[in-house]
């Protein structure tokens, strides 16, 4: 059977995509970490599945019922964080985001799409809370660089609080190595 390996993102407005972009590029030059920079800054919404070929285009219309049903909503960033990502898919663990606050339309909107993919026989992430965030570098940050990075963050008072407006859902098809915008979803405005 084939399948699409899809994530499940919001990504953020021009403006602060911009900032962010910044941010993730100073971290980046400072402490020889470009993973990161792959993706635009976005708020990763559910689990990254696999979706069986036969089962893309339901699944398509019905996340496409829920965005209907969603009107832009307001985020905000109130700190950073700093830790280690628990998936096999990453040979190194280190992670520096943005801690995004969990409002009641994102936590809204990652339940409905989270429960579409219950019932999807293969997650190949699989969380065990949801934590929303921005990331600004991970997955090849040594050890050394992520203390020193963790240390010049706090020590140079970083302004890490941003607020945005989310106004689409996208999912992400990853395919041979790379990132693919498979689907966009507008919000209700």
């Amino acid at each position: 059977m084939t399948y699409f390996d899809i994530s499940s993102v919001c990504f953020l407005s021009a403006k602060e995509n911009g900032e962010i972009e910044k941010l993730k590029l100073n971290i980046s030059k400072k402490f020889n970490t470009t993973e990161a920079l792959k993706w635009k800054p976005h708020i990763s919404v559910a689990e990254r599945v696999l979706i069986p070929k036969n089962k893309i285009d339901d699944l398509i219309d019905k996340i496409e019922r829920i965005c209907q049903e969603i009107t832009p909503f307001k985020v905000k960033t109130d700190k950073f964080y700093f830790g280690k990502v628990k998936s096999p898919l990453f040979k190194n663990k280190n992670i520096i985001s943005l801690n995004v606050v969990k409002s009641k339309d994102l936590i809204r909107l990652s339940n409905e799409i989270q429960k579409l993919y219950t019932n999807l026989e293969k997650p190949s992430m699989k969380w065990k809370k949801y934590n929303p965030h921005v990331t600004i570098a991970y997955r090849d940050m040594t050890e050394d660089n992520f203390r020193k990075a963790k240390k010049y963050t706090i020590n140079n008072d970083i302004d890490f609080t941003y607020k945005f407006y989310l106004n689409e859902l996208s999912l992400v098809e990853y395919r041979n190595n790379k990132c693919h915008i498979f689907k966009r979803y507008k919000f209700n405005k």
